[in-house]
């Protein structure tokens, strides 16, 4: 019991930062021969291109942290506390948690 907790406290933590860096070795793999062949001529190209990788970006983190908040709550709401566990699940919550705050608080602010 111990040992799941511990490790759905270290996902929970670890998952936003393994996505981004997945989405953009993810990006750099695909995208390259765009990147090298776009020309001056094409700026509008290369805006899109740009939006569309970061609308890539963020739609993945933003799944990667709800993801990481539910395993977060999964290892604080097993039964048998550990000091070590809660640390972790508490670390989880909060990379998890502010994004996805700061986003909504951006979703609102923009809606007005």
């Amino acid at each position: 019991m111990f040992r799941s907790r511990l490790i759905f406290a270290l996902l929970s933590a670890i998952l936003p930062f393994a996505a981004v860096v997945g989405v953009l070795g993810y990006q750099f793999l695909v995208n390259a021969d765009f990147w090298k062949t776009v020309t001056p001529d094409e700026p509008m190209a290369s805006v899109f291109m740009g939006l569309w990788e970061l609308t890539q970006l963020l739609t993945v983190t933003a799944i990667a942290c709800l993801v990481g908040l539910v395993l977060a709550g999964f290892s604080l709401s097993l039964s048998g506390r550990k000091r070590i566990v809660s640390v972790f699940a508490y670390v989880g919550l909060l990379v998890n948690g502010l994004p996805l705050l700061l986003g909504l608080g951006v979703l609102v602010a923009a809606s007005r």
